[in-house]
């Protein structure tokens, strides 16, 4: 997604724009909330202090995880993890915004 096309992530945001725009959802709070999420994320990464801002964060919290997955090898006496006993954080506004703006 980092890569992908301007032009492309423009056109996924304006169709996202109108699908939650408030004056075509009736004012519906959870759609209006999502609006104003979706404008502050595509305002922060068009915003090329902001987006490298957001790409550096994104790179430490994905070293910090694949540096918490090896030290946990490293101490055999802990209990393995099994797949099911993951517990998944709920994604940011820019990873939600990321994963629509995906083209089919």
């Amino acid at each position: 997604m980092r890569d992908a096309d301007p032009e492309v992530l423009k056109a996924a945001y304006l169709a996202l724009v109108k699908k939650y725009h408030p004056d075509r959802t009736g004012n519906d709070p959870t759609r209006t909330k999502r609006f104003l999420e979706i404008r502050a994320a595509w305002e922060l990464l068009t915003d090329q202090q902001g987006r490298a801002f957001y790409d550096q964060q994104s790179a430490a919290e994905a070293a910090a995880t694949k540096s918490q997955s090896s030290n946990s090898d490293l101490n055999r006496n802990e209990p393995r993890q099994t797949a099911g006993s993951f517990t998944k954080s709920k994604p940011s506004i820019f990873e939600r915004l990321q994963m629509e703006l995906q083209p089919p």
